[in-house]
């Protein structure tokens, strides 16, 4: 940030990234809000690693560094939906987090930063690579081998694609397309009816959006993914797994929804 005094100012915050976008928060005045008013460009550090080699004269580090704009966000619904993505982050599944969140709500503001481009360094066993590099890796702890696995459930809830037959054939092993199978309730005149609801809430109806807040590897091909069902709160636990090169839908469990 840049102060109307013509200072750099920089800050440490707890943030979190999803779709191209930071989001922060702060109390309702201060001189980081102060410098975001009077002007709208900023970066915005992450150092994801710095071990001290000392023995070798050096550090191992990973870093990246964004450039981008920044604003206080003025919409309501906004606010309260990039909130609980950022609880979603540091307290999941924490008991109280939605009182917490309402008590607290008129006494902060949330920040949106913006991101125009990336840049990242790192340096592992003396070997440098400068790259662009994706926040979500520090963000919901995606790691580059699980990005391919964060693209796959990204689209296939994000773009709605667990509702078409075709694409859970393809995407689904047989023991998951067993368990759809076996978790229909209802009449199925084709032989072939799943219950695609599995991967969302239980919820019908509502105003909201549909969207990923947050996916995060749990281990031995587990991941899990919060997300807006029409405006509820959601999260799912789902297994991929790999076959022959190819990812796979493997199992789904719900964790928690609300409305």
């Amino acid at each position: 940030l840049l102060t109307e005094e013509g200072y750099p100012y920089g800050v440490p915050i707890s943030y979190v990234y999803t779709h191209g976008k930071l989001y922060f928060h702060s109390a309702l005045s201060g001189h980081k809000l102060d410098a975001i008013r009077f002007h709208e460009k900023a970066s915005f550090t992450v150092i994801d690693k710095d071990d001290i080699v000392p023995e070798k004269f050096t550090t191992f580090f990973r870093s990246v560094i964004c450039f981008g704009k920044v604003h206080i966000i003025d919409d309501n619904e906004e606010k309260m939906q990039t909130l609980r993505l950022l609880s979603a982050r540091y307290c999941p599944d924490q008991p109280g987090t939605e009182h917490e969140i309402a008590s607290g709500f008129n006494h902060m503001c949330m920040i949106c930063f913006e991101i125009d481009h990336i840049s990242g360094k790192t340096m592992l066993n003396k070997i440098i690579i400068i790259a662009t590099m994706v926040l979500t890796l520090t963000s919901c702890g995606v790691s580059n081998t699980d990005q391919s696995i964060h693209e796959l459930i990204s689209d296939m809830y994000n773009k709605s694609l667990y509702n078409d037959y075709a694409y859970l054939k393809a995407h689904c092993t047989d023991k998951m397309l067993k368990k759809l199978q076996d978790k229909y309730d209802y009449d199925c005149d084709s032989g072939d009816c799943y219950a695609v609801w599995l991967f969302r809430t239980g919820f019908n109806d509502g105003e909201g959006t549909s969207k990923i807040i947050c996916i995060k590897p749990l281990g031995d091909s587990w991941y899990r993914y919060d997300f807006y069902d029409e405006g509820h709160q959601g999260a799912n636990k789902i297994k991929v797994i790999e076959k022959k090169g190819k990812w796979y839908f493997d199992d789904i469990v719900k964790i928690y929804e609300k409305e």
